[in-house]
């Protein structure tokens, strides 16, 4: 895929966005997430994917950890990964994510 923008906070929009989707399609939801990595190539952008990030986590805040890294996959600024619980009827849904 192609990254949406060179904007920070548009890329972590649509990782967020992305992640909710696979949420979704799972029957979960952002409450469920109990931990989140964030990546980001700048730390003073540290900022702007906050304001972002408060926007899909605004009742239950999981707990997360972010990271400066030299650089990401095509030029991206951020990158986030989170940890869900999703009911055991939708794992099986997921196991491709394990074939990759």
């Amino acid at each position: 895929g192609q990254l949406v923008s060179d904007d920070v906070a548009e890329q972590a929009e649509m990782l967020l966005d992305n992640f909710e989707r696979i949420l979704v399609a799972n029957n979960s939801s952002f409450d469920s997430v109990s931990k989140t990595t964030i990546m980001l190539t700048d730390m003073k952008d540290f900022d702007a994917v906050n304001k972002v990030y408060a926007t899909k986590f605004s009742k239950t805040l999981p707990a997360r950890s972010t990271y400066a890294v030299k650089e990401l996959p095509k030029g991206a600024k951020v990158e986030i990964e989170g940890v869900a619980y999703v009911k055991a009827e939708c794992r099986q849904k997921l196991s491709f994510l394990d074939e990759q």
